[in-house]
């Protein structure tokens, strides 16, 4: 997937070292996966939940945020909405 806005996860940097290895683990997930249907997203990441349509909140590791990314399944997008 082609991850689009990743300028709004800079506040996730340099909270910890945990966070940092997180978002750098979740970064490399998202960039190399090839999601077809909501149901492979999930698959890969079980704790993310579908909060509308083709709309996904991931929580951050241990943190109380979530990174809301809206996909785009046929052109193989992943735009991050914001972070809440």
């Amino acid at each position: 997937m082609k991850l689009i806005g990743r300028n709004r996860l800079g506040v996730l940097y340099g909270l910890d070292d945990d966070t940092d290895t997180w978002m750098h683990n979740w970064v490399s997930e998202i960039t190399h996966a090839n999601w077809k249907i909501p149901k492979d997203v999930i698959r890969q990441f079980p704790k993310a939940r579908n909060i509308a349509q083709n709309i996904f909140a991931f929580p951050v590791g241990n943190q109380p945020q979530y990174i809301e990314v809206a996909m785009v399944f046929p052109q193989a997008v992943a735009l991050v909405v914001g972070l809440k």
